[in-house]
């Protein structure tokens, strides 16, 4: 291989070209889940198991349900005289009764009637002390204590609730021992009949002593009305007139004076009507004789003649053109005709003469009329006043009376009120003692349980992942450390190094070259010397943030990897606390990379091949701790470059960053610095501080290679690391 010269400088910290900066990593998320899988299952069975144990353990409740169907059409005492139908049911009615079932006075009733202050579930529980003074044999009343707190714990067990829309209200009712609450609800119920039966007789028996009183009263105001009235009537002359029909109350005048002005209008009218008669009669005999009045000719005596003559007239003609007008026939019957013709004009007359006095008459009683009228008038004023007050006390007697028959109506159905067996609700259907408690529901915990360890689980795995530093990805390499990703080696397995009978990874990578580790250092080296101009030898610096991270076996494999690959390569041991390098020789040197730096060994003396052709070792003979400035001379200097001319790749295993001022020296006598980070261990916050050091000192940072990296964990590597996919190519390695 061809010398050349080390490439530029790169910018420490900057985000690798196309890693843009994501808010959401749908990807690394799922990643993140598997994971932490393990944590995930554990933490969600846990929380589902102990709500399955809770559930097992606790104390089950049990719920009897009475049913009450409600009448809402009921009406109130005042409105009993009202229709049924005269409005649609109120709906509050419901409301109320659900209001008294759940109300402290039925609990209370309960209470007492199942003695439940004796009850151990929710009465008093006794105290040491209560023995010996008695306290549980003591009377309970009303504003006891125990019985106040007992109605308390009855009424929490207590659930009253309306059946949808409908006229039906549940009474539910909770309790350890599933006949206790069938016993409970349908004392609920009953107790609700009892006491709204009770409610409305006491309501109805004080709405019937206050009616009767009132009535009482009611009854003297009507009766002093109608006396006051009566006296009035007497003392004025007044006649009674029903106001109901309109015709009010007055003096015999008033009524006078109504009945001659109703006779005088139809006095009026007839009158005018029989002088129209008369006058229309003169008018038609005056145009066509008496034949054209109407009346005449509407006349039936009239007609009969006009008949009589018709018939005579027939006669006349037959014996006229039989014998002739001198036949005495003849004669006679022109008599007769003469005679009907003369009846005839006398009944016209006679007609129109009754006209004209029905005309006459009409008139005359239309005056006398009109003059009682206007006397009764004249007398009229006298009586006015008197005829007021007269309307004024009618009222008052007619109002008092209104009034007292609409009470007495009242009283009367309270009264009855009072002897009816009827509540505004009954028991459709009574509690049963349940087979299944209704807690705890065991699926339902074991639901609740698995829903909830899903979500701690989830949390836990969040902030795990939030409390995670370390470097698994390769994003993480390069958008959060701000440098380049080199390459991932693979985590060699105990049964590896046996299955290949060797101890440690440099041999393993003699026996495996063609393995996935073999092929990681390769992917390193083309990192390393691609970039390179081919005019000077490399000299690259491997450290890492913190120790144990796989530095120098990355060093050491990474040395031989280059010289199997045909690279002349020199490793040099630069950690002077540690001598690893000097593992890989037969035997311990006698002198090493000090000794020629303080002049004591010639450089010839102190390198040693290694067992790949082409690597030379520079090790340490002895662990040394010294405050002089080693990598710091002269000399140091003089030695780097003095192997850039022996080789084409000088690898300088540094120490720890973080823990050894050595390391930042070398560095910047180096042409690039590798970082060697520890996969899923190393700190982020170590790396990029080391980093920022380096970056600081003006180092040119190569990149991040990961170590150790475990291909079987998938869910902790991503599409973007090759290992991703270690067990799909995995058929191209020699592992």
């Amino acid at each position: 291989m061809s010398t050349s010269e080390a490439p530029g400088p790169q910018p420490a910290l900057r985000p690798a070209p196309g890693v843009a900066s994501e808010p959401f990593d749908l990807a690394g998320l799922i990643g993140a889940f598997r994971r932490r899988l393990p944590l995930l299952l554990a933490i969600t069975l846990s929380v589902t198991v102990l709500a399955v144990l809770a559930s097992l353990v606790m104390t089950p409740i049990y719920a009897a349900t009475a049913t009450i169907k409600v009448d809402p059409t009921q009406r109130p005492l005042l409105e009993a005289g009202s229709s049924a139908n005269a409005a649609a049911p109120d709906q509050s009615v419901i409301d109320t009764e659900v209001s008294i079932l759940d109300s402290r006075a039925v609990a209370e009733g309960v209470v007492r009637r199942l003695n439940l202050v004796q009850d151990p579930e929710f009465g008093e529980r006794p105290g040491p002390l209560d023995w010996l003074v008695g306290h549980h044999h003591q009377v309970r009343t009303p504003g006891d204590d125990a019985l106040t707190r007992t109605v308390s714990r009855v009424r929490k067990s207590l659930s009253v609730q309306r059946d949808g829309a409908t006229f039906l209200i549940n009474v539910v009712f909770k309790s350890k021992d599933a006949g206790k609450a069938a016993r409970i609800a349908n004392s609920f119920a009953d107790e609700y009949i009892g006491f709204s039966l009770k409610t409305r007789v006491e309501a109805a028996s004080q709405r019937s002593v206050w009616l009767n009183q009132r009535l009482s009263a009611l009854g003297d105001q009507a009766q002093q009305a109608d006396a006051a009235l009566a006296h009035y009537r007497s003392a004025t002359g007044l006649v009674s007139g029903s106001i109901a029909s309109g015709a009010g109350a007055g003096t015999v005048n008033d009524q006078q004076i109504a009945s001659i002005t109703t006779a005088l209008t139809t006095a009026e009218a007839d009158a005018a009507a029989a002088a129209s008669n008369a006058n229309a009669a003169h008018n038609q005999m005056s145009r066509g004789g008496m034949d054209a009045v109407a009346q005449v000719l509407s006349s039936p005596t009239i007609t009969d003649l006009r008949r009589q003559r018709a018939e005579v007239g027939r006669e006349q003609a037959q014996i006229n053109a039989r014998y002739g007008p001198k036949h005495p026939d003849a004669v006679r019957v022109q008599q007769q005709l003469e005679g009907l013709d003369q009846q005839i004009q006398d009944e016209a007359r006679r007609i129109i003469s009754g006209l004209d006095n029905d005309a006459r008459a009409a008139e005359a009683r239309v005056a006398a009329m009109r003059s009682q009228l206007n006397a009764l008038k004249g007398e009229q004023t006298a009586h006015s006043a008197a005829s007021v007050q007269a309307d004024s006390l009618e009222r008052r007697a007619e109002a008092s009376r209104t009034i007292y028959n609409q009470v007495a109506q009242t009283a009367q159905s309270t009264t009855q009120q009072e002897h009816l067996d009827e509540t505004p609700g009954r028991i459709m259907m009574r509690a049963d003692a349940a087979d299944k408690p209704v807690f705890p529901n065991k699926p339902l915990f074991a639901a609740l349980g698995l829903v909830l360890g899903f979500i701690l689980g989830v949390g836990a795995v969040l902030i795990a992942e939030v409390l995670d530093g370390g470097i698994r990805t390769v994003e993480q390499v390069e958008r959060e450390l701000g440098v380049p990703f080199i390459a991932s080696i693979p985590l060699l397995t105990k049964q590896q190094l046996a299955a290949s009978q060797t101890r440690t990874p440099w041999d393993f990578l003699l026996q495996k070259p063609m393995s996935g580790f073999g092929e990681a250092f390769r992917t390193i080296r083309s990192a390393l010397l691609l970039p390179l101009d081919h005019k000077s030898a490399c000299v690259v610096c491997l450290t890492s943030a913190v120790p144990h991270e796989g530095k120098t076996v990355t060093a050491i494999s990474l040395a031989r990897t280059m010289a199997m690959a045909g690279d002349r390569v020199c490793l040099v041991d630069c950690d002077l606390r540690r001598d690893v390098v000097s593992s890989l020789l037969a035997d311990k040197p006698e002198n090493g990379l000090l000794e020629v730096l303080r002049g004591k060994a010639r450089l010839d003396d102190v390198l040693l091949p290694d067992a790949v052709p082409g690597l030379d070792l520079l090790p340490l003979a002895h662990v040394t701790f010294t405050p002089r400035d080693v990598f710091g001379s002269e000399a140091t200097r003089t030695l780097i470059e003095a192997l850039r001319g022996r080789y084409d790749c000088i690898l300088l295993d540094a120490p720890p960053l973080m823990a050894v001022a050595d390391a930042r020296q070398l560095a910047l006598l180096a042409d690039v610095t590798v970082m060697i980070a520890r996969w899923k261990s190393t700190s982020r916050v170590a790396v990029r501080s080391a980093l920022h050091r380096l970056a600081s000192d003006g180092a040119t940072v190569s990149g991040v290679v990961l170590t150790m990296v475990d291909p079987r964990d998938r869910g902790a590597l991503t599409q973007s690391d090759s290992l991703y996919y270690y067990s799909d190519y995995g058929k191209y390695y020699t592992d």
